[in-house]
């Protein structure tokens, strides 16, 4: 064989080999990509994105799609199994629970105002009826006004709360809550005046114009009860020639010739835990108009019992005018 025959078929067969390798690697370039050219797994239908963009998006894409839709599907779960336990709960208890504090009346909830003021009466979606009870669901309470309903009429009324004294929780109410329908309270004749009467403000008052004897006592009931009490800011109105020189001890008894008494304390006790005249109290006549404080302020009486009723009682006997309005202003705490 000639030179140039050998030649040509050499050429001829790197001809070949060359594109069958060509034609392989051709084959191989050219297998499709899912990820490219199907649009609907990539979640991509904008064809202007690189091959590498696109695969990178893609993966994004696929990777935040598969998280969300199983941040979905799981919080479709919770979901489920919230309701479910929602529904166990719901069937167990006959109440299906609601969020406190989102504005709505739910089930279970006594109120729900959908905010975080302590002070409005509404506390954790309860109308809490002391100032004990608010210092328990809310132990850093300040001191100040508050609003409660120890009756649980649904119409919290306010009050002064003290939350400092001896450890706190203590309720103030004044004289006006008495007969204004936040406070049950009655006034007690055990011997009447020539007489007697509430003012406008909530006040009883007796009073005997040509001498004579009279003896009361005034029950006024908080109903969360209580088993100690103080006065503050508790003044008393003379009417008349007023002399409380008496120190009663029983409250059957409210005065001895020719002195009367004022007294506070429990009305389950036989007597008074407080009393003007044993206390302190001016015993010189106080003149008709004359207001006074009383002698024990911020003193705190403990009842040694719990109650819910206090009591003040009140009598004089004389020849002269004599009337009292037992509690003319100022504010009783009990807790």
């Amino acid at each position: 064989m000639s030179d140039d025959r050998r030649k040509k078929r050499a050429e001829s067969a790197r001809t070949a080999a060359l594109f069958l390798l060509y034609s392989s690697t051709a084959a191989a370039c050219l297998q499709p990509n899912p990820s490219y050219d199907d649009s609907s797994l990539s979640g991509s239908e904008s064809g202007e994105t690189t091959l590498e963009g696109s695969t990178t998006t893609t993966t994004t894409t696929t990777t935040t799609t598969t998280a969300a839709t199983s941040s979905a599907g799981e919080s479709e779960s919770a979901t489920g199994t919230s309701a479910g336990t929602s529904a166990e709960t719901s069937a167990e208890t006959g109440v299906e629970p609601g969020v406190c504090g989102d504005g709505q009346l739910d089930p279970g909830e006594i109120c729900d105002d959908g905010n975080a003021d302590d002070a409005d009466g509404c506390l954790n979606c309860l109308l809490p009826k002391s100032c004990a009870e608010i210092l328990t669901l809310a132990p850093a309470s300040p001191s100040g006004p508050y609003h409660i309903d120890p009756k649980g009429s649904g119409a919290p009324w306010p009050v002064t709360c003290d939350m400092d004294k001896d450890g706190g929780g203590w309720t103030g109410f004044s004289v006006q809550d008495t007969c204004n329908g936040h406070l049950d309270s009655a006034v007690v004749a055990l011997k009447k005046a020539e007489s007697e009467g509430i003012d406008r403000e909530c006040r009883p008052f007796s009073f005997y114009a040509n001498g004579g004897e009279y003896a009361y006592y005034w029950d006024i009931t908080f109903p969360p009860g209580f088993s100690a009490f103080f006065l503050r800011g508790y003044e008393v109105k003379g009417l008349g020639d007023v002399e409380l020189k008496y120190p009663q001890v029983l409250w059957e008894k409210a005065s001895e010739w020719p002195n009367g008494s004022l007294s506070l304390g429990n009305a389950s006790d036989a007597g008074p835990l407080t009393n003007w005249a044993a206390d302190g109290g001016m015993i010189e006549s106080f003149f008709d108009g004359q207001i006074l404080p009383y002698p024990a302020q911020d003193l705190t009486f403990e009842l040694g019992q719990g109650s819910d009723t206090l009591r003040i009682g009140w009598g004089e006997i004389g020849q002269n005018p004599e009337g009292l309005f037992p509690w003319w202003s100022g504010q009783i705490f009990v807790r």
